[in-house]
């Protein structure tokens, strides 16, 4: 693996860690536009993908298991949270 491989994966890997500490702090779940703001990586005005580093992220983490997305009552926009624990 080269040393811009590594270095790629690492920044990936923070920013997955990233986004699981902000939902732990949010279990009642974000949407992407509010991850994005929170942690500093909300696209420039006028980007035709807006917000898609951490929607690919979040994306990522939903088909591992590692998260959850859910509607907002009858909005039509997804919310993302931990999957709840089940005992």
């Amino acid at each position: 693996m080269s040393e811009a491989q590594d270095a790629a994966l690492h920044g990936l890997s923070l920013l997955r860690k990233a986004v699981r500490l902000l939902l732990e702090d949010n279990p009642q779940g974000l949407t992407n536009v509010e991850i994005a703001r929170a942690l500093g990586l909300e696209s420039p005005r006028g980007t035709a993908q807006k917000n898609y580093l951490t929607w690919t992220i979040l994306k990522q983490l939903e088909n591992e298991g590692k998260l959850e997305s859910f509607l907002i009552n009858g909005a039509g926009r997804l919310r993302y949270r931990l999957p709840k624990v089940v005992s």
